[in-house]
C-alpha cells in the first residue's frame, strides 16, 4: 500500500480570522468559514484525492484565542460557528482565534 510522506504544511487563506460577537447572533449562526490547501495533494500524492492521501487530509480546530467558548468549528468543513448561547454580554468584542 503507498503511504505518501507529508512534506508541506497546509496554507490558510486567511491565517488570522477574526469574529465578532453581536447579541442578535444565536447558537449554530455561521460566522466564518476557514479555508486551506495541502500542496502535498499535487506534489506528493500524485493525482490521489485528499481521501486516499492522508497527508492532505484537512481538520481544523480552535487552538487558542476564544476563552469565553464562543464559537466553535467544524472540524472536517472549517465552517466557523456561535456555540454560546447568550452573546449579549459579549455584544461588540472581538475574538481572534488561533487556527490551526
Amino acid at each position: 500500500m503507498y503511504a505518501p510522506e507529508n512534506a508541506f504544511y497546509p496554507e490558510f487563506i486567511e491565517r488570522d480570522a477574526s469574529v465578532s460577537a453581536s447579541s442578535s447572533l444565536r447558537r449554530g449562526d455561521v460566522v466564518a468559514q476557514l479555508t486551506a490547501s495541502d500542496a502535498d495533494l499535487g506534489a506528493t500524492c500524485h493525482g490521489l484525492d485528499s481521501d486516499h492521501c492522508p497527508c492532505a487530509r484537512l481538520s481544523y480546530a480552535l487552538e487558542a484565542g476564544d476563552t469565553a467558548g464562543l464559537f466553535a468549528v467544524d472540524g472536517s468543513t472549517g465552517l466557523v460557528t456561535v456555540a454560546a448561547a447568550d452573546l449579549a454580554p459579549h455584544d461588540g468584542r472581538t475574538a481572534t482565534p488561533r487556527i490551526n
